[in-house]
């Protein structure tokens, strides 16, 4: 028997109880693994209250090797036996040099909530109506589908049709999507990853010396038709790449792993399922590709990279190694695959914005 069939959905567990009794037990019962769940995710994001207060060391980060080997992010967290765990993760640095493919961890609550209540309250309608949008672009002789579309947008573009990534001094000025307290959440959260990935966390002990060191450009991406998109890094210099899905289905990467000794990709890449609830974070060096999903499938996609390195334009590289569909596995058959196992996790994290931010989150609004 899987994990996913021994633990079940808050949606499951309804046969009629006999007695008020037996319904208080089954009540209990059945509202154990949520509140489980609902420890681990205050832990791993370090949010105590609804108002997205978070303890000394929030942001706890699991490596995509036991992410995949454990499935962290479908059962494993349904378990009081993860508080441990989690509370071992939340002071855990990483290598950000050596880390091969990425890392996951689970989405601040508020953040997520009143993203969403932001967007869904009918900014996304303006986004489309003054064409805010920029697709992502097909690269001839990568193999990459013709028919395929993605489109993103970078919130400091503002009212521009055609922005690009520079070094902003701060993105939160020429922002017209988000309220101050939205911004204020995303540099938190900016901040809160990148120290996890410094030798020296000294560096940027507060959050202040933080934004004077590094550049964050947030902004969004889409599917509107699912495709192959072409392997590749998003820049040359140090950074953080990070993806998290903002729809229900959650979202799916596929990374190469690349050694300096090969020179470039090693076998085939591998497909990671992104829960709705989690986040996943790359080192700028690691190849990678995205545009899965079904159409309109929303993800936060935010880069991080220091000021002080030169600066390219805003362009995609290819990597070391021209891609080839023998580099890259049946991403579909996968992701509908890990989705429902990761839904199980994705059920009760939506039941932990509910309980924890009322009104304040509405369920239709990743459906």
């Amino acid at each position: 028997m899987s994990a996913v069939e021994e633990v079940e959905s808050p949606k499951l567990c309804r046969s009629k109880a006999k007695n008020s009794a037996e319904r208080t037990q089954k009540l209990r019962l059945a509202r154990k693994p949520e509140n489980d769940c609902f420890s681990v995710i205050a832990l791993m994001t370090g949010e105590e209250t609804g108002r997205g207060e978070c303890s000394k060391h929030p942001v706890s980060l699991v490596c995509v090797d036991m992410h995949r080997k454990e499935s962290w992010f479908s059962c494993a967290l349904l378990g009081t036996e993860k508080n441990s765990e989690a509370k071992a993760l939340a002071v855990k640095q990483h290598d950000c040099a050596s880390t091969s493919r990425g890392h996951v961890g689970v989405s601040p609550p508020v953040l997520v909530a009143n993203t969403l209540r932001e967007l869904k309250g009918g900014r996304l309608r303006d986004m489309d109506k003054d064409s805010h949008w920029k697709s992502i672009s097909v690269r001839k002789g990568l193999n990459e589908m013709a028919a395929g579309k993605g489109q993103h947008h970078t919130f400091h573009w503002g009212n521009k049709k055609n922005g690009e990534e520079n070094n902003v001094p701060d993105w939160k000025a020429n922002d017209s999507i988000f309220t101050d307290f939205v911004k204020n959440r995303i540099d938190d959260f900016a901040f809160n990853v990148t120290r996890r990935f410094l030798a020296d966390a000294s560096e940027v002990d507060t959050e202040v010396k933080f934004l004077e060191r590094f550049s964050v450009l947030p902004g969004m991406a889409r599917t509107m038709n699912a495709c192959d998109q072409a392997a590749h890094t998003d820049f040359e210099n140090w950074g953080l790449v990070i993806h998290m899905p903002l729809s229900r289905e959650g979202m799916m990467l596929m990374t190469w792993n690349e050694t300096k000794e090969s020179g470039g990709r090693v076998g085939k890449g591998e497909c990671h399922c992104v829960p709705f609830g989690c986040f996943f974070v790359l080192p700028s060096h690691v190849t990678h590709s995205g545009v899965c999903g079904g159409k309109g499938n929303y993800r936060f996609h935010m880069i991080i990279r220091r000021r002080s390195d030169n600066w390219e334009r805003d362009e995609i590289t290819s990597g070391k190694v021209t891609d080839n569909p023998n580099t890259r596995g049946p991403w579909r058959s996968s992701f509908n695959k890990m989705k429902k196992e990761a839904g199980v996790f994705s059920d009760y994290y939506v039941a932990c914005l509910k309980d924890k931010l009322g009104s304040t989150f509405q369920e239709e609004w990743v459906e």
